[in-house]
């Protein structure tokens, strides 16, 4: 009598596991099957045309010609540079003086600065973007600096 109970227990027990283990393990195929049917949609012409825009010249729409060769001629000059540094040994260190601009009245770093190279007067626009300190703009060439992003939005930017 103890061992059909304990015979009856282990059946009933293989069947619930059964069933409860095979719909977990197709729900899990069938998740499998989707993130394998995304990976399939990749699409050749919209990634040649994408690499077409990023070499285009923004304002032609045409990619340079010779631009390759133009590419290994600029990456030879780079190492040529090294190397002449290389060559006379220890480079000389210029004190650099450096004025603070602002803004002081804030904490933070600065992670992106941005400068009008449009402006044509002795004053430029100067945006500067910090971790924790928000936007900053000044049009006085730093002398004075606004906070341009509002207290109530999140202040942390890394790039302008």
């Amino acid at each position: 009598m103890k061992n059909r109970t304990k015979l009856f227990l282990v059946t009933i027990t293989a069947i619930f596991s059964f069933f409860i283990f095979n719909n977990n393990f197709d729900e899990r195929v069938e998740l499998l099957n989707q993130k394998s049917e995304l990976g399939s949609k990749d699409n050749p012409i919209k990634r040649a045309q994408y690499e077409f825009r990023m070499l285009a010249n923004p304002t032609t729409g045409e990619i340079p010609k010779n631009i390759r060769r133009k590419e290994i001629e600029f990456a030879k000059s780079i190492l040529s540079v090294r190397e002449n540094l290389l060559n006379k040994g220890t480079p000389t260190i210029q004190a650099l003086n450096f004025q603070s601009r602002g803004p002081v009245n804030r904490g933070g770093r600065v992670r992106a600065l941005g400068i009008d190279v449009r402006s044509t007067s002795s004053s430029s626009v100067i945006i500067a973007a910090g971790v924790s300190g928000g936007i900053w703009r000044s049009t006085n060439n730093g002398s004075s600096w606004t906070q341009t992003s509002l207290p109530s939005q999140i202040n942390s930017a890394t790039c302008i």
